[in-house]
């Protein structure tokens, strides 16, 4: 591995398939099966899309739920992306959300991140929270974050 990191699945006819991303993410791909086993508690599918603007292949955690008026409704929780050796979970939370963010009991590091962090942009007013994922330690602060953005309107 290089020393800046290097995503992967840039390739629009290569699929992300199981081999693909056993090949890609090397150890950390056990996380990676443990982080899909995690993510069906919290009823949320990922959906692996090939995007021509950023020329990659990214997937989209969704929530899917069928509103009052049993119209099928969905939310993006975080999208994911594949880079040599792990995988990386961005979740954004609306800026207004820091401090009710920062109330979950969660890694210090993580807080301490979460408060430095700044906003996409001057339109934008959310803060990306970015997991690079070697292993699961730090999945109970990742799946605390990732059960709040589910309950946000």
């Amino acid at each position: 591995m290089s020393d800046k990191p290097i995503q992967l699945l840039r390739d629009p006819e290569v699929e992300p398939t199981e081999s693909v991303l056993k090949e890609s993410l090397l150890e950390s791909y056990h996380s990676y099966l443990e982080f899909l086993n995690e993510l069906s508690m919290y009823d949320i599918q990922l959906k692996w899309r090939y995007y021509p603007d950023g020329k990659a292949w990214l997937a989209k955690g969704v929530y899917q739920w069928v509103g009052k008026r049993r119209a099928q409704k969905e939310k993006t929780i975080f999208w994911g992306s594949v880079w040599e050796g792990f995988f990386k979970i961005v979740i954004y939370i609306p800026e207004v959300n820091r401090d009710e963010l920062l109330k979950l009991d969660m890694d210090e590091e993580l807080k301490t991140s979460i408060i430095n962090v700044k906003r996409m942009g001057d339109s934008f007013k959310t803060l990306p929270i970015i997991f690079d994922v070697y292993t699961n330690e730090l999945f109970d602060s990742l799946f605390k974050i990732i059960d709040y953005k589910k309950g946000l309107k």
